[in-house]
């Protein structure tokens, strides 16, 4: 088969990985196909979702069926339905809305490293499916696809590792190269590529969930279906709701923030109508409202879930009506926007507690996009770090300085619970104090605390810092480097130790910013 050749050239990209579930759905007869991943903590992430007419699935996760994957992911083999619609527990979103429910259903494991990695989920509306799984074609092309995505992983674990290797390496002395009758093994060479750090408009981040997520913004370029994008604060909503205005078919017009929360109720409908002279006591001057502003363009409205119940009320009269109308003329204006929100808020629990009104809610959310926090996507924190430096750098005029090793160590074991606006400010005070090399005591002592065993990792016991959370990681941490002090730096005897495979312990190396200073390395793994 010619994917096998082109799959021993090297690491499959995402393109290669959606031709391999094009050819899968062939062979199983389906109109739709889905490659998911299971989450650690519970839960699925679509990585991958096609129609039989080779077109990407928007929204995929609400076409699947939870019920369905929970008893494949419980069971660990396939799962076939005949017909779906005689059981309500495999409902999905997408049929409680009531659209068109799946008539049959299959769901098939992929398992990498002896362990239940995702699956693929296939459906069909409009025709009961067969079982065919288990045939010659099908068979290949599960084959050929858990080999494509183990290489893939692989090849990000890698490059992932290499990266933070390079970040712990600790600066030789001018006299290291004086033989010392003890050879180490040399240190592998650091990883330039960029290829995994993607850069949206200005939003990077190498963490996989997010890359996913860039593709769905690139597939919904040409939608004008509203967006409503969820995340703590100071995790770039606003950023990604501007990269998804660059992103689409609009990026030539206006692109509008209106920071709800901020506005008085009272001038709330002026703001977003807008008003014409003498429409009201202190109208001198006619006024465009944020939905003139934005027409052809794209209107964000900024921590929605912070408005009033009133407020409310006015904004979801705009957006029924389709019209603006300023206050104090006499014909509305027609005009053309997508719409944004973003919100730190849980609105589904404003809406039960009858704080957030359930019509405009989902009126809000045409597509529901979360940005995770950045205590769960830590291959982002070094990106990050270096982009704001060199950010506030050149506004300073300077050169931007260098991060040592022991710098960043700390940096990637922070939890930086203010996200990527709390990595900006430190990497902006840093840039004002001048220092070159960036070593740990120039950092906030917050971050400067966050050493090595022995070097105050530990809370106090009545401190807030005591979570159990954190209590579990720095544990977890410190198992990690005894093991591999123990192993001399074997990864594959740590590993062994511990009782996980070696690709986990490179994702936990990676994770809490493990590298050759610790656990004193002297033979290769």
């Amino acid at each position: 088969m010619e994917h096998w050749k082109r799959l021993s050239a090297g690491p499959p990209d995402r393109s290669f990985l959606t031709e391999i579930l094009d050819g899968l759905a062939v062979a199983l007869d389906c109109e739709r196909i889905h490659l998911f991943r299971l989450r650690e903590r519970g839960g699925f992430h679509v990585l991958i979702a096609r129609s039989r007419d080779l077109v990407n699935i928007p929204r995929a996760s609400e076409r699947i069926s939870h019920h369905a994957v929970r008893r494949m992911a419980g069971r660990g083999t396939s799962i076939f339905v005949p017909d779906a619609r005689q059981d309500r527990r495999f409902r999905t979103e997408e049929s409680a809305g009531g659209k068109r429910t799946a008539v049959s259903i299959l769901a098939i494991p992929i398992f990498l490293e002896g362990g239940l990695y995702g699956g693929v989920y296939a459906d069909h509306r409009f025709q009961a499916l067969e079982d065919l799984s288990a045939t010659p074609a099908a068979g290949a092309w599960m084959a050929l696809l858990s080999a494509a995505l183990y290489l893939r992983l692989e090849s990000l674990a890698a490059r992932r590792l290499r990266r933070e290797l390079e970040a712990a390496r600790v600066s030789l002395p001018r006299d290291a190269s004086r033989p010392t009758g003890k050879t180490k093994a040399a240190a592998p060479e650091p990883d330039e590529s960029t290829e995994e750090v993607e850069d949206l408009h200005g939003f990077i981040s190498a963490n996989p969930d997010i890359r996913d997520l860039f593709d769905s913004i690139r597939n919904l370029g040409a939608s004008d279906l509203p967006i409503l994008i969820q995340g703590e604060t100071g995790t770039g909503k606003g950023l990604l709701a501007r990269a998804i205005h660059e992103s689409s078919t609009r990026r030539d017009h206006p692109f509008v923030t209106l920071h709800a929360a901020t506005v008085p109720e009272a001038l709330f409908e002026s703001e977003l109508l807008g008003h014409v002279r003498g429409a009201f006591t202190g109208a001198e001057a006619n006024y465009d409202g944020v939905f003139v502003r934005a027409d052809r363009g794209t209107l964000l409205l900024d921590e929605i879930g912070e408005t009033t119940l009133e407020v409310q009320k006015k904004l979801l009269r705009v957006l029924e009506d389709g019209l603006v109308r300023a206050l104090g003329a006499k014909e509305p204006v027609q005009v053309d926007v997508r719409l944004i929100s973003t919100t730190s808020r849980n609105l589904e629990k404003l809406v039960r507690q009858g704080r957030f009104r359930r019509d405009l809610f989902y009126r809000l959310k045409g597509v529901d996009l979360l940005v995770p926090p950045l205590r769960d996507r830590r291959e982002d924190v070094l990106p990050l770090a270096l982009g704001f430096l060199e950010k506030h750098a050149r506004a300073a005029g300077k050169k931007p300085p260098e991060l040592t090793a022991g710098a960043r160590g700390r940096l990637l074991r922070h939890s930086w619970p203010g996200n990527a606006r709390e990595v900006e400010n430190e990497m902006r005070k840093l840039v004002a104090l001048g220092a070159d090399p960036i070593e740990p005591r120039h950092l906030s002592p917050t971050l400067a605390r966050q050493g090595r065993s022995g070097e105050g990792d530990w809370p106090s016991q009545g401190s807030s810092a005591w979570r159990l959370d954190e209590t579990v990681e720095l544990a977890e941490r410190e198992a990690i480097v005894g093991a591999l002090k123990a192993s001399r730096g074997n990864k594959s005897r740590a590993a062994k130790h511990l009782g996980i495979t070696r690709k986990s312990l490179y994702r936990r190396m990676a994770k809490y910013g493990i590298g050759g200073e610790e656990t004193d390395a002297g033979e290769a793994g």
